[in-house]
């Protein structure tokens, strides 16, 4: 079943000063989290925090859409983080593997996508 547009996949983003905190925090909430550098989207990194590996139907990927955040982190101010692989693996070492199903196909474009929410980084803090 679809959750209705207005719900709370589509309230404002709770965040800190803590941008590493943040997204392990919407990953922990099930959100679907794409870091990306604008120029470079077709080189995004793509987390969520049940992924089987696996190759998903149609419909399963629809009904993760339609029951799931999908939230596009844009880190054009610090596009090493993505390039030299320290964000993911900070993400990794934080317990949350990178995506290998196919549903990273499906949100690598934005179009249709039901729950979206776009944050653009201006600094990068980690303990």
């Amino acid at each position: 079943m679809a959750v209705p547009i207005g719900s709370s996949l589509d309230a404002p983003l709770k965040a800190t000063k803590n941008q590493l905190e943040d997204i392990c925090l919407w990953l922990q909430d099930d959100a679907y989290v794409v870091i990306y550098v604008a120029a470079k989207i077709m080189e995004a990194r793509y987390f969520h925090n049940k992924c089987f590996h696996d190759v998903k139907t149609d419909e399963q990927i629809q009904h993760f859409l339609d029951t799931h955040r999908i939230i596009y982190i844009n880190i054009s101010k610090f596009p090493q983080f993505l390039e030299e692989g320290a964000l993911n693996a900070m993400i990794k070492q934080a317990g949350y593997p990178e995506c290998t199903c196919n549903l990273k196909d499906r949100v690598s474009w934005i179009e249709n996508i039901p729950h979206v929410s776009q944050v653009t980084l201006a600094r990068i803090n980690h303990s």
